[in-house]
């Protein structure tokens, strides 16, 4: 409850004075209620604290539907029952418009009164599929998207690049990766396979891209571009899954890591590119810095969204 409505409470004092203590006391009666406050920038009353003379030694602030059935007759509670299930019958029509139809006897043989709705309400509470179907933002931030002009000197001096391809696995299934000199971005994409037959397609399509000149490196030659590149998002890769919960991990979780971890390593300057301010996507995509004001989810958290009128 706020200030307004504790002190409108006849017999209600309240003090605070921040000079002398972080907190304030609400006085009622004989007894003094002292709130302190919580990391979440909240007071609240600790009810272990609070001695007085009452015979009753427990308290509890949470209102239960077995404690509201008490005031109540049966016939009551039981109209109260019926009244939620024709709210739910008639496809969850909001509570008003339900008053209203049952006002203006727009159903036709229903025993049901506006009052067995309001016995409803303080019973029950809001009904559930009420609060979660009819949950809509409030005021949606407009998101636009803001592409970065290239500088001219390196479109001028860097047009020439080299594309270092590789494969490498996470749990079995081999991803396609790929790094660029200079610019430093980084691909990353899940293959069907890595037979042999697939490998020596890159030989077989040689002639297919020139003027692009095709190396392609032996099994064990070490090419140090792609290898720390590969490294890296091993690493990235390993330290998002310590951080969640799951212990497996289905296909479109691995590919969702994967692209999780690849587009934040190319949203930040990397190390030996042509740019030491402007991001492998920044160059290449045209993409802005990362802000916080369309903060997306990071990779594991669990969530209710709406995504064209349909809950997910």
């Amino acid at each position: 409850m706020s200030f307004a409505e504790v002190s409108k409470i006849p017999g209600i004092r309240i003090k605070i004075d921040t000079i002398i203590d972080n907190c304030f006391t609400v006085t009622y009666n004989t007894n003094v209620f002292e709130f302190l406050p919580c990391s979440d920038g909240l007071y609240y009353f600790d009810i272990t604290s609070f001695e007085n003379n009452s015979t009753f030694t427990n308290y509890s602030f949470l209102e239960t539907v077995a404690n509201n059935k008490a005031y109540f007759t049966s016939t009551e509670v039981k109209k109260a029952g019926d009244a939620r299930a024709l709210q739910r019958d008639i496809g969850w029509p909001s509570t008003a418009q339900f008053k209203y139809y049952i006002s203006k006897q727009l159903i036709n043989n229903s025993p049901i009164t506006v009052d067995d709705i309001n016995r409803a309400e303080y019973i029950f509470g809001p009904a559930k599929p009420l609060l979660e179907g009819k949950m809509t933002r409030v005021s949606p931030q407009e998101c636009k998207i803001q592409r970065i002009p290239l500088p001219i000197p390196i479109l001028q001096q860097h047009k020439q690049l080299e594309l270092y391809v590789d494969f490498f696995f996470v749990n079995g299934h081999p991803f396609l990766t790929t790094r660029s000199s200079k610019v430093k971005i980084l691909t990353a994409h899940m293959c069907q396979s890595r037979s042999k037959k697939v490998i020596n397609e890159f030989a077989s399509i040689r002639e297919y891209l020139l003027p692009i000149q095709l190396h392609v490196y032996g099994k064990d030659e070490y090419v140090g571009v792609i290898e720390r590149a590969l490294r890296v998002t091993n690493e990235r890769c390993r330290c998002a899954c310590h951080a969640i919960p799951y212990k497996y991990y289905t296909k479109l979780m691995l590919r969702s890591l994967i692209a999780v971890v690849i587009r934040w390593i190319n949203a930040f300057p990397s190390k030996g590119s042509v740019s030491s301010t402007m991001s492998p996507a920044m160059i290449v995509e045209g993409k802005n810095n990362p802000g916080m004001k369309n903060r997306e989810l990071g990779l594991g958290p669990t969530l209710w969204s709406s995504s064209d009128r349909i809950i997910r």
